[in-house]
């Protein structure tokens, strides 16, 4: 009962399409920022997650859940990681592109007084 509030989050199909849409959709940084945060801190809350209980004379050991739960959050941070930085590096050349125009008309000498 306890783990079926991460059920809908580790649909590993529905993952690569999640992420497919988001990258489409170019949201700003902060989207990256607040997703990322979210699953990061997931994976460190559930590493201080204690693994073992004891019911009665039964020991519950839920390491391996924690493990994969823990392993799909991370993915989750790699591909929210990697969609921010195919942006980013899109947004940076577009940038550097502009830069080297503008560099370009700089450097052009003026053959008017209305182009100096």
């Amino acid at each position: 009962r306890h783990w079926q509030r991460y059920d809908e989050r580790w649909r590993l199909s529905k993952q690569k399409q999640d992420l497919e849409k988001v990258k489409d959709k170019k949201p700003p940084f902060v989207f990256f920022d607040v997703h990322i945060c979210v699953y990061k801190g997931l994976a460190d809350t559930l590493a201080e997650t204690k693994t073992e209980k004891d019911i009665g004379f039964v020991r519950i050991d839920s390491s391996p859940i924690v493990t994969w739960i823990r392993g799909q959050a991370m993915d989750w941070v790699e591909g929210y990681g990697d969609i921010l930085r195919s942006l980013a590096y899109k947004d940076l050349c577009k940038i550097k592109g502009e830069i080297d125009e503008f560099r370009e008309q700089l450097l052009m000498p003026p053959d008017s007084l209305d182009n100096l």
